[in-house]
């Protein structure tokens, strides 16, 4: 944005997140409501890393007000947790959008239209979805973290499958055995005799 009349507004690193349902203004007391829903979807799911595939902004990435680094999904894990966490909101009676989603990270906020954003690379480090959050914005303080929920599990690589077969188990707890017994040997210990005072029992 240098070199063009406009303001830019970054997003604090401890603030970054990855939307999922906006709900608009909802009363305090159904916020429990909320609580009891995201509960229910987390205890489903695994925690999991999707890579960044490209800089976008909305309305226009030729003409953003937003500035997000966009997410690959190719696994439809992310759409997964999104589309279980509607139908648990919409069986409380919270209406979700219902719009194409596009998963992002907001990074950046322009006071006007900003420069087209061609040419930004994506960020090369993973996003690693590992919890849920409740974000509430306080007239005094902003945009606060009111809850968060930890996913379960998180993977990276397939779960190991469990071993079934007899002659492998066997050999593999040959191996933990002899292995335990080699940490656990110690080196014998002289006993020393006392000198001798010439004095006999």
């Amino acid at each position: 944005v240098k070199g063009n009349a406009v303001g830019l507004h970054t997003v604090p690193r401890r603030a970054l997140s990855l939307p999922l349902h906006d709900l608009g203004a909802v009363h305090p007391a159904s916020l429990e409501a909320v609580e009891l829903a995201v509960t229910r979807t987390v205890q489903q799911h695994s925690g999991f890393s999707l890579k960044f595939d490209a800089v976008g902004g909305f309305p226009d990435a030729d003409a953003p007000i937003q500035v997000h680094a966009q997410l690959a999904d190719p696994k439809a894990q992310l759409a997964a947790l999104r589309q279980a966490l509607g139908e648990a909101l919409a069986g409380y009676g919270f209406a979700t959008d219902a719009r194409a989603f596009v998963p992002h990270v907001p990074v950046a906020r322009l006071s006007d239209p900003g420069p087209p954003l061609g040419g930004i690379p994506a960020p090369a480090s993973p996003c690693r979805v590992r919890s849920v959050d409740l974000l509430v914005r306080d007239p005094r303080l902003g945009w606060r973290t009111a809850e968060s929920w930890a996913l379960p599990r998180f993977v990276e690589a397939p779960q190991a499958q469990p071993l079934t077969d007899p002659e492998t188990l066997a050999s593999l707890l040959d191996e933990r055995l002899a292995a335990r017994a080699t940490t656990q040997t110690r080196t014998p210990r002289r006993r020393k005799r006392a000198p001798s005072t010439g004095d006999r029992p």
